[in-house]
């Protein structure tokens, strides 16, 4: 994490390479070295440290990612870096929850708009009925967030089935 933080690169790729755990996160803030270096923004490591986030042991929990972490906080700033270097937008933590889930229970209107830009929620919103996203965009009442996820769904609509 501290390579991260000073912006080592070559440091950062020699630890990953040695096996260490780029889920860790610090004890004071919660931070994986992926978000230390997001705000820092410095997107060479963070193009690294997303590409190396993804590749973890399938035997473990799947951690939550920046990108969840980031949409939660409402961190547009950060989600948008993320998102330019590469970060699976669709990645599932905890509860299948993704960055779109996360930021639509805290009603980050402008996060999900970003988030669905960049291709979110693809699979869950075709499952319109099971959406969590929508769910809690609705227990919220946010009238604009169920408004986009249903256009959302709509536009998914016509690409799957080839509507005009």
């Amino acid at each position: 994490m501290i390579a991260a933080m000073q912006g080592y690169y070559d440091i950062c790729v020699m630890l990953v390479e040695a096996n260490a755990d780029v889920h860790q996160r610090t004890k004071e803030e919660g931070e994986s070295a992926l978000m230390i270096a997001a705000k820092r923004q410095n997107s060479e490591i963070c193009r690294f440290l997303s590409k190396a986030e993804e590749q973890f042991d399938p035997k473990k929990p799947t951690p939550r990612t920046a990108l969840m972490s980031f949409a939660e906080q409402g961190r547009e700033d950060m989600c948008q870096l993320l998102l330019s270097v590469g970060a699976k937008v669709d990645a599932a933590g905890p509860g299948r929850r993704t960055a779109l889930i996360e930021a639509a229970e805290k009603s980050e209107t402008a996060i999900c708009n970003l988030l669905l830009k960049a291709g979110a929620g693809t699979r869950e919103i075709t499952e319109l009925y099971g959406s969590k996203s929508l769910l809690w965009a609705a227990i919220f009442q946010n009238e604009v967030l169920c408004r986009m996820l249903l256009e959302a769904a709509q536009d998914i609509d016509h690409e799957i089935f080839d509507i005009e």
